[in-house]
């Protein structure tokens, strides 16, 4: 479970994206920054901005951004 810090902001984007047979094993940039969790199919993809798909296929993506407010 993820814990965020009192006070903070927090954007979920989901959506879903199409990997065709020309995209495996490619990196897919999903955004930038920090403060992000990205989950790919329910998997917690942790650290990075980007997945590298092994199959052909429709993928869920959820993208979860923590920003402190000024």
């Amino acid at each position: 479970m993820l814990k965020y810090p009192l006070n903070s902001l927090k954007n979920e984007i989901q959506m879903k994206i199409k990997i065709e047979k020309t995209h495996i094993n490619e990196k897919i940039k999903i955004f930038n920054g920090n403060n992000s969790v990205l989950y790919v199919d329910g998997n917690i993809i942790e650290s990075e901005n980007y997945f590298i798909p092994e199959k052909e296929g429709i993928f869920s993506i959820k993208l979860i951004n923590i920003k402190k407010p000024n």
